[in-house]
């Protein structure tokens, strides 16, 4: 697949790799809420696999799916997303990245952002991509440590705690709270922040 840039009219057009990683501004009820907490703009991401003349980015939704490209393009807010590499890849580690991305296909969307239960949410898909092939990319994070005290990341917590994986059993919201801020969560931010990875497109 080809793209051109927007932002200059001399830049050479791009060739797309297995195993780039992708970045949206998703139009969900949750995005605000990721983008406050993590203090960006990119509130969605998946993993763009190129298959002959079709180019899909395997993702977490609703399930772990396999979406083409335009369509993938088109749900994000105005269209915008940006597309980043990890630093010398060989084809061979692409495809392994793909085949384990693969191996999630069907898995429920983690609407909780552990990694205490068996869905996934859209970094976490990444991270365990990349993971299955010995790389670690991006940051994993206490959630203590993003921007979570505010109105809009404590309603969307509030609507789902008591079904919480580490918080069953828990009658009490502060007392839940407590257990969700020492949790480990990796956000598209902390994808980004990797010193191995390098923006080849954005539109933003």
């Amino acid at each position: 697949l080809i793209i051109f840039s927007i932002s200059t009219s001399w830049a050479a057009p791009l060739t797309l790799h297995s195993g780039d990683i992708i970045f949206q501004t998703s139009n969900s009820k949750q995005s605000y809420a990721i983008m406050w907490a993590s203090k960006t703009l990119y509130s969605h991401v998946g993993i763009i696999e190129v298959d002959k003349d079709k180019t899909y980015v395997i993702e977490a939704i609703s399930t772990v799916s396999r979406t083409p490209l335009e369509k993938w393009k088109a749900r994000g807010r105005f269209g915008r997303y940006v597309i980043y590499r990890y630093d010398n890849l060989s084809e061979e580690q692409q495809l392994a990245i793909i085949k384990a991305a693969k191996d999630l296909l069907g898995r429920h969307y983690d609407i909780f952002f552990t990694s205490k239960n068996n869905d996934i949410y859209c970094s976490e898909l990444v991270e365990l991509a990349f993971q299955k092939i010995g790389i670690n990319v991006g940051k994993i994070q206490k959630v203590k440590n993003l921007d979570v005290d505010n109105f809009i990341v404590r309603k969307l917590i509030r609507s789902r705690w008591r079904k919480h994986p580490i918080c069953l059993g828990i009658n009490n919201f502060d007392e839940c709270w407590k257990k969700i801020l020492d949790d480990d969560v990796i956000t598209p931010k902390g994808l980004v922040n990797d010193s191995h990875i390098k923006m080849i497109y954005s539109n933003y």
